[in-house]
């Protein structure tokens, strides 16, 4: 173990624990309503900049070689031609406001793509609101960018941002998503 006076945001239990959250997080992703079937997917694009643009190659390292369509990560204002109908395409901006993200976004969107977005807020998350795309929100982490913070059960499905804050009572505050809320 790191001593604690030199590892004071706990970066190496986060990356040690880096397995267990990739596991949670393909279970928690199998409740996302609003997917497309397999079978209609011909392509895979994540969208990001930054640290959010990493969750899009840790996509491509961990689940690309075992997938039968390609998977490709853009970390830019412009889309590939080949996105269309066929493309889930993932938008990953803690902030919501990142600008090269919510341009392709809004440029996959406008092509037909069928496109989740993974934000906190901001105008990609009401964008996502109204184009109905499921929308789970990443937990909270010491600092933007740095994605999912492992102190919390699972790396999303706090209130989704693209949904309006739920009714009192309510026990699915990720409605819009689908999402389980684990606490």
């Amino acid at each position: 173990m790191i001593a604690p006076a030199l590892d004071t945001l706990g970066m190496f239990d986060a990356a040690a624990g880096m397995p267990e959250q990739v596991e949670r997080a393909a279970r928690e992703a199998e409740r996302v309503a609003g997917l497309p079937p397999r079978e209609a997917v011909e392509n895979v694009v994540v969208l990001g900049m930054g640290g959010s643009g990493i969750a899009g190659d840790l996509v491509l390292a961990v689940a690309a070689p075992f997938m039968a369509i390609p998977v490709v990560v853009l970390k830019s204002y412009t889309l590939p031609a080949f996105v269309g109908e066929g493309s889930l395409v993932f938008a990953v901006s803690f902030s919501g406001d990142t600008e090269e993200t919510v341009e392709a976004a809004t440029d996959a969107a406008s092509q037909g793509a069928k496109v989740v977005v993974v934000t906190s807020g901001g105008e990609l998350g009401r964008l996502a609101q109204g184009w109905g795309s499921p929308c789970p929100t990443p937990s909270p982490s010491p600092e933007p960018g740095w994605g999912p913070w492992p102190s919390r059960p699972s790396w999303c499905w706090s209130r989704s941002a693209c949904s309006p804050a739920p009714a009192s009572g309510s026990t699915s505050p990720c409605a819009s998503s689908g999402a389980a809320v684990t606490s």
